[in-house]
C-alpha cells in the first residue's frame, strides 16, 4: 500500500509539472506574438509616413507649377483683351493663336499607384480592428487558462501533502493511528474527485487558448503579408515619383520658356 500511495504521490508531481510547463510555453508563444505585432505596426506607420511624405512633395511641386500655369494663363488673357481692343481699331493686326494649358497635363501626373496603395491601407486599417478583439480574446484566454491551471495546481499540491502525510503516517504507523490514516486516505480520495473536473476545465481553458492564439496569429499572418505588399508598392511609388518629379521639371522649364 505504501508503494501504491508513493506512485500517486509521483503521479500527482507530474501532472502539476505538466500544466506548468504548458503554462511557460504558451506565455513565450504569447510574448513573441506581441513583439511581432508591435514590431509589424511600427514598420506600418513607418511606410506609410513615408509614403505620405512623397505625396505632399509631389503635391506641393504640383500646386507651383498650376500657379505658375495660372499666372501664365492670366497673361495671355491679358494680352488676347488688349489685341481684341487693338483689333476694334485696326482691322489689319491679325489675332495672336491663344495659348491655353490644358490642366489634364498636371492631371496625368497622378500616382498610377495610389489608388492600389490606398486599397492596401484600407485593408490593413481593416486587419487592425480585427486583431484588437482577437487580442483582447487571446489575453482573456490566457486568463482563464491560468486560472485554470492554478486551480488544478493548488488542489494537487493538496493532495501531495495528504499523500505525503499519509507515508509518513504509514511508516510510523501503530494500531491507535489506525482511525487518522484512513481520515487521510478519505481526504485523498475526496481530493481526487476535485482534481478530474479541474483537470477537465484545464484541457478545455487550453484548447480555447490554443485556437484564440491560432486565430490570431493568422490574421497577424495576413496583415504581414499585407505590409510586405505595401513596402513592394512603396518601391513602385518610388520609381513613379521620379519619373512624375522629371516631368513636372520639364513642365516647368516648358512654362517659364513660353
Amino acid at each position: 500500500m505504501a508503494r501504491s500511495n508513493a506512485g500517486d504521490g509521483v503521479g500527482a508531481t507530474g501532472m502539476a509539472e505538466a500544466p506548468l510547463n504548458n503554462e511557460m510555453m504558451f506565455h513565450r508563444s504569447m510574448s513573441t506574438s506581441s513583439c511581432l505585432f508591435t514590431e509589424d505596426e511600427d514598420m506600418t506607420r513607418t511606410a506609410l509616413s513615408e509614403f505620405k511624405a512623397k505625396e505632399s512633395e509631389i503635391e506641393r511641386r504640383k500646386m507651383e507649377i498650376r500657379e505658375r500655369v495660372q499666372a501664365q494663363l492670366d497673361r495671355v488673357e491679358e494680352e488676347t483683351r488688349r489685341l481684341a481692343t487693338i483689333r476694334e481699331t485696326h482691322h489689319e493686326i491679325r489675332e495672336p493663336k491663344s495659348t491655353k494649358f490644358q490642366g489634364s497635363e498636371l492631371e496625368s501626373l497622378a500616382d498610377p499607384t495610389r489608388k492600389e496603395v490606398l486599397m492596401i491601407r484600407k485593408k490593413i486599417d481593416s486587419v487592425y480592428k480585427e486583431l484588437r478583439p482577437l487580442s483582447y480574446s487571446v489575453q482573456k484566454k490566457q486568463r482563464e487558462y491560468k486560472e485554470a491551471v492554478d486551480a488544478f495546481n493548488e488542489k494537487n499540491l493538496e493532495k501531495i501533502q495528504l499523500i505525503t502525510k499519509l507515508m509518513e503516517e504509514l511508516e510510523s504507523m501503530a494500531d491507535p493511528m489506525r482511525k487518522e490514516v484512513s481520515m487521510v486516505r478519505k481526504k485523498i480520495d475526496s481530493v481526487n474527485k476535485e482534481l478530474k473536473p479541474l483537470g477537465s476545465t484545464v484541457q478545455k481553458k487550453e484548447r480555447e487558448y490554443k485556437e484564440a492564439l491560432d486565430t490570431f496569429n493568422e490574421k497577424n499572418r495576413e496583415k504581414v503579408q499585407l505590409i510586405t505588399k505595401l513596402m513592394e508598392m512603396e518601391q513602385l511609388v518610388g520609381e513613379s515619383e521620379k519619373l512624375r518629379m522629371k516631368k513636372l521639371e520639364e513642365l516647368s522649364k516648358s512654362i517659364e520658356s513660353v
